[in-house]
């Protein structure tokens, strides 16, 4: 963890066995979620540099992404069955969502370290996000994108398949999200999984991340090139 007022390091949180792949913060940023390719997501106390809690599937494979987010209040994310740790803050009501390596979807419990769903992708998953309380989505190795309803996780509730290259990035943005790929496209996606508007300017190169606030649009490409889009 770096300070972005001094350019010094303020933490550092040790005990994954593999590389770590993303980062997602808890609330305020008290705690903190790391995913690695060891297989395992671990809750951190930015203010002890202790790892809280640890989520293990080998089944799952390397973890490539993760996000965290609070669902509407209707899904079910587990029973409370002990008080948090010591130093866990603002995990209740959570979800983790993880992008797995060995074709899997996932979403666990923060408080409740319960599985909530798991979903079968035709390839990798690399990245995940939130798009609403109640609908989340991955993008695979193979292109493919898959919306998934947390009011009922039996089936995807939509998928759809783009002839890009590897989603790389997912951004949510208003009532959507915006998607990147290895072939250099970057298109926002509404909640029903239909492609909307299309940013032009990397020529084939990947695009591996994208951020957004309200009135701007960033995509970082192996170009050596950030672009700013104004929508």
């Amino acid at each position: 963890m770096w300070s972005a007022e001094t350019g010094q390091c303020a933490a550092t949180f040790v005990g994954h066995r593999g590389g770590v792949t993303d980062v997602g913060m808890v609330e305020r940023g008290r705690n903190i979620v790391s995913v690695s390719r060891d297989g395992t997501a671990r809750l951190w106390d930015c203010g002890t540099q202790k790892c809280l809690g640890i989520w293990e599937d080998v089944e799952s494979g390397h973890l490539n992404a993760c996000s965290v987010g609070k669902p509407a209040d209707s899904v079910e994310l587990g029973l409370y069955t002990a008080q948090p740790v010591e130093h866990e803050s603002g995990t209740e009501g959570k979800l983790l969502l993880m992008a797995c390596e060995r074709n899997t979807f996932k979403g666990c419990s923060l408080r409740s370290r319960e599985q909530v769903f798991s979903v079968m992708t035709d390839s990798p998953a690399n990245c995940c996000c939130f798009v609403s309380e109640n609908i989340v989505v991955t993008g695979t190795d193979s292109g493919t994108l898959y919306g998934v309803d947390l009011r009922n996780t039996s089936a995807p509730l939509a998928e759809v398949k783009e002839c890009r290259g590897a989603v790389l990035s997912l951004c949510p943005h208003k009532q959507g999200f915006w998607a990147s790929t290895a072939d250099g496209s970057c298109f926002y996606i509404d909640e029903q999984l239909q492609t909307g508007v299309e940013l032009v300017g990397p020529d084939c190169d990947p695009v591996y991340s994208l951020a957004a606030t309200a009135r701007f649009i960033f995509t970082a490409c192996r170009d050596g090139t950030i672009r700013k889009y104004q929508m």
